[in-house]
């Protein structure tokens, strides 16, 4: 927000309840300030009849609507002047049991805000656009930015879903990245996340090999006849015929997909690649879950992915020996989507979990935590019954008019438990006569900024200044 005055002066300006500085003010020369939920800038001192005017830089950069301002500008007044900014933030709820796309771009400035062009086939060949309609044969593209979701309303099928992996100059992808997911048997009634990821690495620059010129041809030097040295006979080392090349062996992995409890986990897509530096060929490996070929098992030369169950773990049979990055490409509806991890085999069948220091283990261990939801909410730790607020798609609370209105004027403080024990906390303030306390917490639906200006004369001079926001919680 920026605050300026027709006239110059100085004056004393708290900013969030901080001490008191006294700031030098230029005719029609704007300051700006940023606030955050509850807080307010005062400025004392400044005459009545000063003229003054309040402006907001432009909220829809981060997801917000200028509804209005009043008293924007004007002339302070004896007993005060009252300034109101109303901004309006507009959440999408994600689409029940839809194909979520995420896109995310590591290793490249360059390339990491830059949209990218996913398809989504079907079985029998048909593309869907990013309504869910139905495009046959033809080939529709769906925009996604990286790290902003995008929701595709599906019918129940079979589904490949890829990108035209974007390009850089002097950047190269990395063997890691995923950029082809399928999805054996999605259900609109469950719902998927698959996220793409491009893993990106400065292009080494080519040895270059100078060229050499030959000089001119020297005449050759004449050596004295000298009697040769006779040496002793030795007899050469033959290599024995007919052994073959060692071949590489193979090993078995189990890896098994857990929550934190434990249990297995139903419904997650994981892919198996080669890290960096090494190229098997991962056609003849094989992945089994209760003895039995995996569920929506896909295996080509480059990448092997399955879909996890809750009855069993998976042994995926047949890896080379080499390094290797296991990905959660698909992440069950209620889990959040897990880190990859480096593995690595040896020719001896261990099996080993890269990090600092490296770990042998016995089998590969990838946990889901759970996606947490509102288990409590307290005004002024008072806990607030359930009939009172309602819980928003994105995990924030909206306290209802009825119990809003039974708030006294004054600053209150709201505190939102969630079933991982971590807790939000804001304060909104009800000022008397206010019409009704926006939604709460981070990440609400709607965000309301109320701003007062108060002008007083002589010593008790003031402008005060202030703003209620509600952050959006980034995931």
């Amino acid at each position: 927000m920026n605050v300026s005055f027709g006239t110059a002066g100085k004056y004393k300006v708290s900013v969030a309840g901080g001490a008191e500085t006294e700031v030098e003010f230029t005719a029609n020369v704007a300051k700006s300030y940023t606030l955050k939920a509850g807080q307010s800038v005062v400025i004392d001192g400044v005459p009545v009849g000063t003229t003054y005017k309040v402006t907001e830089d432009d909220p829809t950069t981060a997801g917000y609507s200028k509804v209005s301002i009043t008293n924007d500008e004007g002339t302070i007044a004896t007993g005060g002047t009252t300034v109101t900014v109303n901004n309006k933030y507009t959440y999408t709820a994600p689409v029940s049991g839809a194909l979520t796309l995420i896109k995310y771009v590591y290793g490249c400035d360059a390339l990491a805000s830059t949209p990218v062009n996913f398809y989504v086939v079907d079985a029998n060949g048909n593309y869907f656009d990013a309504s869910g309609n139905n495009c046959g044969s033809v080939k529709t593209a769906i925009t996604v930015t990286p790290s902003t979701p995008v929701d595709v309303p599906l019918p129940d099928g079979k589904y490949t879903i890829s990108e035209d992996a974007p390009t850089a100059s002097d950047y190269i992808l990395k063997s890691d990245s995923v950029t082809t997911v399928t999805l054996d048997d999605f259900k609109a009634s469950v719902g998927a996340v698959v996220t793409l990821k491009n893993n990106y690495e400065k292009n080494a620059q080519p040895t270059v090999i100078p060229t050499v010129t030959p000089g001119p041809t020297a005449a050759p030097t004449v050596a004295p006849t000298v009697a040769p040295t006779v040496a002793p006979t030795v007899a050469p080392t033959v290599a024995p015929t007919g052994v073959p090349a060692p071949v590489p062996s193979t090993v078995s992995v189990p890896i098994s997909k857990q929550d934190v409890g434990g249990l297995e986990i139903n419904g997650a897509v994981l892919t198996i690649v080669n890290a960096d530096g090494f190229s098997n060929d991962l056609s003849g490996v094989t992945v089994t879950q209760n003895g039995q070929p995996a569920s929506g098992l896909v295996v080509s030369a480059d990448s092997v992915s399955f879909t996890t169950v809750e009855s069993s773990s998976a042994i995926v049979s047949g890896l080379p020996v080499g390094t290797y990055v296991l990905t959660e490409t698909v992440v069950p509806i209620g889990y959040v989507v897990a880190e990859s991890i480096t593995f690595r085999v040896d020719t001896e069948g261990n099996v080993w979990v890269c990090g600092t220091p490296e770990e042998k283990v016995q089998s590969i261990v990838m946990i889901d935590r759970t996606d947490p939801i509102v288990s409590q909410v307290k005004v002024d730790d008072v806990v607030v019954p359930p009939e009172n607020y309602t819980v928003n798609p994105d995990k924030t609370v909206t306290l209802k008019d009825d119990y809003t209105k039974t708030l006294v004027a004054g600053v209150h403080r709201i505190t939102i438990t969630y079933t991982d024990g971590t807790e939000t906390t804001v304060e909104i303030t009800i000022t008397a006569g206010a019409a009704k306390v926006p939604a709460t917490g981070e990440g609400s639906d709607y965000l309301m900024i109320a701003g007062a200006i108060a002008m007083i004369s002589s010593a008790a001079l003031a402008l005060a200044y202030t703003f209620y926001k509600r952050w959006r919680e980034e995931d």
